[in-house]
């Protein structure tokens, strides 16, 4: 599907759409879904944007549940990372599984790099949206920092 722009919705990629509330963007699991249309059962289910990066939307599901993880979309393919922390609260592990159809080998490969390098950042937003019920405030990303 196009891109598309208005009041509400800020993007429409295949079956996910974006709109602000409240100063955060969220992403809706089914396209073409405003505030103004949605009802109360389905907004429960929107998912805050993290970041945008090479194309790619990476996002929490809003009633989410232990280990910590997150949704990778890019061009109607859609993955989810969770990531695995140690003890001393470093990075261990980033599992793969796959939610619809894969990510191209290319675009999982930088989907992993910044989620790598942004491991204690997702950490801290998940713990801001799912322990203290805060906005996240999502980044354009166009060059990874080391």
């Amino acid at each position: 599907m196009d891109e598309v722009s208005g009041d509400d919705v800020l993007f429409q990629r295949g079956e996910a759409s974006s709109y602000r509330d409240s100063g955060e963007e969220v992403v809706t699991e089914k396209p073409w879904i405003t505030p103004a249309s949605a009802s109360a059962n389905y907004l429960s289910c929107t998912m805050p944007k993290l970041y945008v990066y090479a194309g790619m939307y990476f996002f929490f599901y809003s009633k989410d549940h232990l280990p910590i993880h997150l949704h990778v979309t890019y061009q109607g393919c859609e993955m989810k990372a969770t990531l695995l922390f140690g003890t001393d609260g470093t990075l261990r592990e980033v599992q793969w599984a796959r939610v619809g159809k894969a990510l191209p080998p290319t675009v999982l490969a930088k989907a992993d790099e910044l989620i790598r390098t942004k491991a204690a950042d997702i950490a801290e937003k998940w713990t801001s949206r799912f322990i203290y019920g805060r906005s996240i405030k999502p980044e354009t990303i166009t060059k990874l920092k080391p």
